[in-house]
């Protein structure tokens, strides 16, 4: 019965969901160009997309194609509008985007069991944070009209200081939480650790069942702030359930398991 019913959600699936999973994949194909460059080589390359993202706002329109009344993106599906979208002005733009996966390629090249490892990327990343912001605000009061874009920390469109305070974040926020680790409170943890053994498991799951759900319902936007976190939350307590029952029996998760076997 379970089987069908994960048949019949897969079956209602909108072509939104089914268009949101594809797009991340563009990212792992990417990425296996880069795998077996040097660090410094993917580190330089993940410093330069954000400005070359500036350079091509000077050149292409960034706004061509959308409909921001709607969210709607009208030539997607042309040859033109669908590279436009892949690299440029879509919501996961490859340029700058690809610059996060990069990071995390270097990141998994630390040495993440060091006690120092965790100090550093904590301290790290909380400057990369608070540089961004603070550079932020003291160069908007000099931009003119539109050009105070240029210096935003907002996610569309994704400016170099954007990109820096995500960095920042994600650096300081996963030291952070390997740093408690080594501290020794996994007691209260291990729920959470477990879980994170299904990291891209559950980031496909959250498109393909949750988001899945929620538009089948009719409750993929016009949502309030309360009922947004409240769904996040339940889905977050679905995983962390799920993940912990299904370890017991397997060591991995499905999509990290097909993984495994693709890079074996």
């Amino acid at each position: 019965l379970s089987l069908l019913w994960l048949l019949s959600l897969l079956l209602l699936l909108s072509l939104f969901s089914l268009l949101t999973l594809l797009s991340l994949l563009r990212y792992f194909l990417f990425a296996l160009l880069f795998i077996g460059q040097s660090t410094r080589i993917i580190a330089l390359i993940a410093i330069i997309l954000p400005f070359i993202f500036v350079l091509l706002l000077t050149i292409f329109d960034f706004d061509k194609g959308w409909n921001w009344q709607t969210y709607d993106y009208i030539d997607f599906w042309t040859l033109t509008g669908f590279f436009r979208n892949l690299f440029f002005n879509g919501w996961h733009p490859i340029i700058p985007w690809l610059s996060f996966l990069l990071l995390g390629i270097i990141l998994s090249r630390a040495d993440l069991h060091s006690k120092q490892s965790h100090n550093k990327m904590i301290i790290i990343g909380a400057f990369m944070l608070i540089i961004a912001y603070i550079l932020s605000a003291i160069l908007a009061p000099f931009m003119l009209g539109e050009d105070v874009l240029l210096v935003g920390t907002e996610p569309v469109p994704p400016m170099p200081l954007y990109m820096l305070a995500g960095s920042g974040a994600a650096i300081f926020i996963i030291g952070l939480c390997l740093r408690l680790y080594s501290a020794g409170i996994d007691g209260f943890l291990k729920p959470f650790t477990i879980t994170g053994k299904q990291a891209l498991t559950l980031y496909i799951a959250h498109i393909i069942i949750g988001m899945g759900i929620l538009e089948e319902l009719n409750m993929l936007e016009g949502q309030s702030a309360q009922m947004a976190v409240f769904v996040a939350s339940l889905f977050i307590f679905a995983s962390i359930i799920y993940a912990n029952i299904y370890l017991n029996f397997f060591k991995t998760g499905p999509i990290e398991w097909i993984m495994r076997k693709i890079t074996s």
